[in-house]
């Protein structure tokens, strides 16, 4: 029995994204990998984020190695200097 692949758009997720964090502010990344179970889902959520901190719509910091990542929305108004922790 095969399964069919799932397609997943990075589009949709930076929409996705950039809905929740504004809306929040700032989550974790942990969260947002646990509401898309499959590893295809994951990997385009990552690329994704890795889109909106190229384009410093999202900072991302982490306190350890290895530890989980946090989201944090920046606003055009901002003063951050929109840098990746």
């Amino acid at each position: 029995v095969q399964v069919p692949r799932l397609r997943v758009s990075v589009a949709d997720r930076m929409h996705e994204l950039r809905e929740q964090l504004a809306s929040q502010q700032e989550l974790a990344f942990s969260a947002i990998a646990a509401k898309h179970g499959s590893r295809d889902e994951i990997v385009a959520t990552f690329i994704a984020l890795l889109h909106l901190v190229v384009q410093r719509e999202v900072v991302v910091s982490q306190a350890k190695p290895f530890g989980d990542m946090t989201l944090r929305w920046v606003d055009a108004g901002d003063e951050s200097d929109g840098q990746t922790r």
